[in-house]
């Protein structure tokens, strides 16, 4: 059973990111993806952190606003976020770069990533699921 208003937000957000992963993909060429992804060091096991905790495995969301919300987080800062759950337990990062709907940027993983030592990826779509800026990052 679906949340009437949410499932429309949720359906329109899949709908849109389907639409802009399509375009990115026509505009970049497989082959220019593989050779930036060849660069890019070897990610951490996001599968194996989640196993490794020895209770309840969290993996938290870092994002500036949401569709659901009133008002952006006022001083947002994505190291610091991620420092203070790194610190209170979280076995992973996600780290939300849609920036129609979430205000995201891709500087905000990149930040995390370079700072953090938790396995996490970026997540163009929130709670979609829908990645539009690859998968799992490294940390560390």
């Amino acid at each position: 059973m679906g949340c009437g208003m949410t499932d429309d937000i949720l359906a329109h957000m899949v709908k849109e990111t389907r639409e802009r992963v399509a375009q990115r993909k026509r505009r970049v060429p497989l082959e220019g993806i593989r050779a930036l992804a060849s660069m890019q060091r070897r990610p951490h096991d996001l599968a194996s952190a989640l196993r490794a905790q020895s209770s309840v495995s969290l993996i938290v969301q870092i994002k500036r606003t949401d569709p659901t919300m009133a008002q952006p987080i006022e001083q947002f800062d994505p190291f610091i976020l991620a420092q203070r759950f790194e610190h209170s337990g979280a076995a992973a990062l996600c780290v939300v770069t849609n920036q129609q709907f979430y205000n995201g940027d891709i500087v905000d993983l990149v930040q995390v990533a370079q700072e953090c030592h938790h396995p996490g990826y970026s997540s163009g779509c929130g709670r979609g699921g829908i990645s539009d800026c690859g998968g799992p990052r490294r940390r560390g």
